[in-house]
């Protein structure tokens, strides 16, 4: 039998030989598909024919694809290549062959041989040695740039020279990660094109001269379908040098060169192929889930909405997941460092230093006594690097002329007091996320004594899961024949539970929000006041839940809570739970949001 002759040359390193067996299957055979790989990668390796071959159709019915794609990577970068590469193979089809070249700029002999380990009878390797060092005169780095590639990435101008036998390849940074086989991507037709990409979102908040003069056009240049053929012909290469020469602005390393050349010449292709989660929900508070819709011709809900459909997802912020354990997506991509030839390499990795602010509300009822609250946030072990209490200034019509000498002496030991528009309770969250987005946000109610590891624990709990909201004190959803129950016969006060959707969090206790992972709704005033117009936070678990975050209650919670004396016969537990006010508040934000109730009924225990 020739598949099982063949399969042992080959086992032998005797690709020749293996190469000949395999040829002589009957292509009609069923056994003629599994030969199939085997004779692609020998082709491949043995440098015998064209390195452009397409794999043939079967009787069956079956188009195997073979996918050209293209990495760079130096010494330093050669880890997240290898993990991209990883996500690469995890993801692909079975009727998909990649064929994967690596342009190495000093990678170590030891580094080469991992990620050759990645060749199998589907996928190949092949390393192709080169030097980024005649490129270094053509970057100067600045300490105020956003540039975090190193002179390699310039070795994207050379890709069609150096890979002179393709004509169309697909070339992909390594700071990703893949969710797809990319063999449709691969596949889009680019004949009168040099490329096909996608828009550079930052294009949306940018005000750099290039982005705004190439608007229209302006692309990432981290995921590119290459039409190599063009290319070449056009002598493409040598004007992307003189292009990266004659710039000025160093806030980047190829991109720009590429857009002044590309220009009128690419095609533009989905979201879904190239995107920059990180950099979005650092800039979320910079544009509209509606201009990003607009730029795209889609009708996305969110961020997670494009996360979940996302085929690439690109880590080109400086938030790399390899630097930082508390980072977006950091916890999905160790997942697959875990898995790469690398893993036994240390990352050292740390938390990102985010700053963290501590903010409550208080009102005049209160405000004789919210110093006693304030005092017990400022003998925290574990300290907050602000703590910022927001009064409204029309119910301080004279402002600090009216608070108490009690609270005004806070203001010298770390206190900050902020003046903001009436909106009631929901006044210790909305101020402080306009004005600090990119903050840990912990806030707290202006009648508790908080213990003195109480700011800690929750910090402690955030360094573990960064990516999800951490409270004190929280009541579980309970349902009924798949209807919530009301709110007074939820479980209350649990503890020892999971990560969950159902845990709805109370703001007495102490909740604490990772930067950027509200729903894009969060701060809509017009419909927060008038869906849930005193119990904020009804509105902001929702807010939450529908940005796909859970909620979890912290080991060694403070679910049993000591009031300032003579606080509470005024508030709004009085109306919202004994009024069951909660309820009302609960439907009005189901009935706007149905896919809200659709996303906790799925988690409900069987």
């Amino acid at each position: 039998m020739s598949l099982k002759i063949g399969n042992d040359y080959y086992k032998q390193g005797l690709y020749e030989k293996a190469l000949e067996e395999y040829e002589n299957i009957d292509k009609d055979s069923p056994l003629y598909k599994h030969a199939l790989f085997s004779m692609e990668y020998i082709r491949r390796k043995i440098g015998r024919g064209s390195f452009n071959i397409t794999i043939p159709p079967t009787k069956y019915g079956k188009i195997y694809n073979s996918v050209p794609i293209v990495f760079i990577t130096d010494n330093n970068f050669v880890i997240p290549t290898s993990v991209a590469i990883i996500s690469l193979i995890e993801k692909k089809r079975p009727e998909t062959y990649y064929s994967i070249y690596i342009i190495i700029d000093n990678v170590s002999d030891e580094n080469k041989k991992r990620l050759h380990a990645f060749e199998n009878q589907q996928v190949s390797i092949k390393i192709i040695e080169t030097a980024s060092d005649k490129f270094a005169s053509l970057h100067q780095y600045d300490s105020k740039s956003c540039c975090v590639a190193t002179i390699s990435a310039l070795l994207k101008f050379e890709i069609p020279n150096i890979l002179n036998r393709e004509d169309k390849v697909l070339y992909l940074d390594g700071d990703i990660l893949v969710k797809s086989d990319l063999s449709n991507l691969y596949n889009i037709n680019i004949d009168n094109y040099y490329a096909a990409v996608t828009h550079d979102t930052g294009k949306l908040y940018s005000k750099r001269f290039f982005v705004k003069s190439l608007h229209k056009t302006y692309f990432n240049s981290g995921v590119m379908l290459l039409n190599l053929k063009l290319l070449r012909q056009d002598d493409v290469p040598a004007q992307l040098i003189q292009s990266k020469q004659e710039i000025n602005d160093m806030k980047l390393m190829d991109q720009d060169a590429f857009n002044i050349i590309f220009k009128n010449k690419v095609k533009m292709f989905g979201i879904k192929y190239n995107f920059l989660f990180l950099n979005l929900k650092r800039a979320s508070h910079k544009y509209t889930i509606d201009q990003l819709n607009t730029l795209f011709g889609k009708s996305y809900e969110n961020l997670e909405d494009i996360k979940e459909q996302a085929s690439i997802i690109h880590f080109s912020s400086k938030d790399k997941p390899w630097k930082y354990i508390n980072g977006l997506y950091s916890k999905e991509w160790y997942e697959y460092f875990l898995k790469s030839p690398f893993k036994d390499e240390s990352l050292e990795r740390v938390s990102l230093d985010y700053q963290m602010i501590l903010s409550l509300t208080s009102y005049p009822a209160r405000i004789k006594t919210v110093h006693k609250t304030v005092e017990t946030l400022l003998e925290q072990s574990y300290k907050a690097d602000k703590i910022i209490l927001w009064l409204a200034s029309d119910e301080f019509p004279n402002r600090e002329k009216n608070l108490p000498k009690e609270l005004l002496d806070l203001t010298k030991r770390g206190l900050t007091i902020s003046w903001c528009e009436n909106i009631k309770s929901y006044q210790k969250l909305i101020p402080v996320l306009k004005e600090y987005p990119n903050c840990i946000i912990v806030t707290a109610d202006d009648d508790i004594y908080y213990q003195k590891d109480w700011l800690k624990k929750l910090h402690e709990a955030y360094t573990m899961q960064p990516n999800i909201v951490h409270c004190h004190r929280a009541h579980k959803i309970i349902f009924h024949d798949n209807k919530i129950m009301p709110y007074n016969r939820w479980k209350m006060r649990i503890t020892n539970v999971k990560p969950s959707f159902l845990n709805f969090f109370t703001g007495v206790g102490g909740v604490l929000y990772p930067p950027n992972i509200f729903h894009r709704d969060a701060l809509d005033k017009e419909l927060f006041l008038r869906l849930s117009p005193k119990a904020d936070d009804i509105w902001f678990w929702a807010m939450c839940v529908l940005n796909g975050i859970k909620i979890n209650v912290i080991n060694g919670n403070e679910k049993h809570l000591s009031y300032v004396e003579d606080t509470q016969s005024i508030g709004l537990f009085n109306e919202n739970v004994a009024k069951n006010r909660n309820d009302e508040y609960i439907k009005n934000i189901f009935e706007y949001y149905p896919k809200l109730y659709d996303k906790i009924l799925s988690c409900k225990e069987k």
